[in-house]
Parts: C-alpha cells; structure tokens; sequence
C-alpha cells in the first residue's frame, strides 16, 4: 500500500526502498491502526515526504478503489521530546502563531511579529522560527503581536 501511495503521490518507491513497516495502535479506537515506515534512507524519506505533503487531496479510494474517501494523512515521526516540543508550539496559535509544522525532524513556526503599511493598510509581519527546545517557545512569545 505504501509503494502504490508513493506511485500516487508522484514518487517512485521499490520494496527496497522500505526497511521497516508496521502497524502502530491508535488511541481512538474508531480510527484506523496507523501506518509506520522506516525508510532505508533519509533521501528516499525526504523525497517521499515532500511530494506526499504537497499532494493536499490523498484520499483512500485512490489506493483502494471502491473503498469510502477518506483523507491520508502523512506526518513525520518525531521522538518524544520533540513531541512535547511540538505540542507546546501549538499552544501559542491563539497568539498569532500562524502555521506550525515539521520538516525533516525540525518544529517550524510561522509567527506574526509586526505589521507594515503598504499602500493605506495594514500588512502582517511574518518571521519563522526553529523551535529546538524549551527556550525557544519562550523566545517565540516574546515575538507575538496580539
């Protein structure tokens, strides 16, 4: 299934390719069990990872056909204290923070910082942060403009 998603997604992926792959429980028991891979290399991951995410309508009648549509969801998985990390960083979108995601193991956070004048309104101000410990999202507070 993962090799037919990454023919859909526009990678190209062979049984090679994959390492490890596995079925992990979810938490709430009316969702599907969630899909582990472990690819055998960072490239191939990378490659698969970007193309997945900017395909922003995966559905399930794609690899299955016949099946009910229902999204796919593609995220990384990140260790546990990263987690929290990422957790915490969500916890500031009420704030100003605009976007929050992961690329490559990395929490990137797009926050509002300021506003400018352009032609008679009121523009917002974008900075984006690296969130790689505690400190950060204190920093990152700091930034926000209410």
């Amino acid at each position: 299934m993962v090799i037919k998603l990454a023919a859909v997604t526009g990678t190209t992926l062979t049984p090679d390719d994959i390492d490890v792959i596995h079925r992990v429980k979810s938490y709430k028991t009316e969702f599907p069990r969630y899909i582990m891979v472990k690819f055998r290399n960072r490239s191939i991951r990378n490659s698969f990872y970007h193309s997945a995410k900017s395909n922003k309508n995966l559905k399930s009648n794609l690899l299955i056909p016949d099946h009910p549509s229902r999204s796919i969801y593609i995220k990384e998985n990140l260790a546990s204290k990263r987690k929290l990390l990422l957790r915490r960083a969500r916890e500031l979108r009420p704030k100003g923070v605009h976007y929050i995601w992961t690329n490559e193991g990395k929490i990137l956070v797009k926050a509002v910082v300021g506003s400018v004048a352009r032609e008679g309104k009121e523009h917002p101000v974008y900075k984006t942060f690296e969130v790689r410990r505690e400190k950060d999202i204190a920093d990152i507070q700091q930034y926000l403009v209410n």
